[in-house]
């Protein structure tokens, strides 16, 4: 659950024009350091904590916005912008543009969907079990 988590805090962080335009986002498994959220101790749900977060990301990573030929936008830290984890394919990316620190985006991302009024995160909560890929012919 914390790397589709992590992916769509990078996805929110620059999926509007103004800060690159991303429609997908990756995250390499080694990307989301253990135990991500669930932490033993912690009773869910509850308010995840800042230090928290940065135990599931701690890399001062930026995001890479990544366009090539065809019209679309990727989101990937800067990890696997330079091929990292045999993810070669991002290095054939252009126009990169740099966004936000990782961390910076999961806070963000949990501060506008799992703070009061909102209801807090639960890794259990069956909804963020939804499809992470569809696919199309």
């Amino acid at each position: 659950m914390a790397g589709d988590l992590v992916a769509d805090s990078q996805l929110a962080a620059t999926a509007a024009t103004a800060n690159g335009g991303a429609v997908i986002s990756f995250v390499n498994a080694s990307g989301v350091r253990n135990p991500g959220f669930n932490s033993p101790n912690a009773t869910y749900p509850h308010n995840v904590t800042y230090q928290e977060a940065f135990t599931v990301r701690p890399f001062g990573n930026n995001h890479v916005l990544q366009h090539p030929a065809q019209a679309y936008r990727v989101c990937v830290d800067n990890f696997l912008a330079a091929g990292k984890n045999n993810f070669t394919t991002f290095l054939k990316g252009t126009a990169q543009t740099a966004g936000p620190q990782d961390i910076d985006a999961l806070v963000a991302f949990m501060k506008e969907n799992y703070s009061t009024p909102n209801k807090p995160f639960d890794p259990a909560d069956p909804t963020l079990g939804i499809p992470r890929i569809t696919k199309v012919n």
